[in-house]
């Protein structure tokens, strides 16, 4: 996703991270070899002027507040999520947007895209249920098996709630967006029976001065 988006948007610089603070480390190490074969690519292009992918960066939702050192910068023009938001607990993807709160420019928007589950009316297809109950049992399946042998692990999991992925309602996701303090600027079904939400910064009066 991160090169597609440098080669479909080539005037942005494009900062790629990873991802909830426990990525593996072998897809940490293919995002940044997919990032040294694009910026290697565009280095042979002398007539293309255009901004290179920086380095991959670890972003924890959990330590939200220490986002803008962490990546180095505030006033973020952008910040795309995209098919990773099923991956993550409700309360990490709560953290994910207040983070981008934090980081956003005044201008700024937050886009999510993938797998949603729908309010009011609409019904989730069988096949969303089914998809969203096996996320729900590979994570309690990891949960068990890392705690097996950690049982300073296993104590903490005894005192509090189980992390579970699973498809974000978009119930949800609008009342986290709300709390954060944005506005949710338009929500579409997309391919794949996906959904994109755009999200842009609510500022108070004091803020905009």
């Amino acid at each position: 996703v991160t090169v597609d988006m440098a080669r479909r948007f080539p005037a942005l610089q494009v900062q790629p991270t990873e991802s909830t603070g426990r990525a593996a480390t072998g897809l940490f190490l293919m995002l940044q070899e997919r990032v040294l074969e694009y910026n290697t690519e565009l280095s042979k292009d002398a007539h293309r002027d255009v901004p290179k992918i920086l380095a991959p960066t670890r972003l924890d939702t959990a330590a939200a507040s220490r986002w803008s050192v962490e990546f180095g910068r505030q006033g973020v023009g952008s910040v795309f999520a995209i098919n990773v938001c099923q991956f993550m607990s409700a309360e990490a993807l709560a953290a994910l947007i207040h983070g981008c709160k934090s980081i956003l420019s005044r201008n700024g928007f937050v886009f999510l895209c993938g797998p949603m589950l729908p309010i009011g009316e609409a019904v989730p297809r069988d096949s969303d249920l089914l998809y969203n109950e096996a996320l729900r049992k590979f994570m309690e399946e990891v949960q068990i098996r890392e705690a097996e042998n950690d049982v300073k692990l296993r104590q903490q999991q005894e005192h509090q709630q189980p992390q579970t992925w699973g498809a974000p309602s978009l119930r949800r996701l609008r009342a986290d967006a709300e709390a954060a303090g944005f506005d949710i600027a338009y929500v579409k079904a997309v391919e794949q029976s996906w959904t994109a939400v755009l999200l842009r910064p609510r500022w108070s009066q004091a803020a905009s001065r």
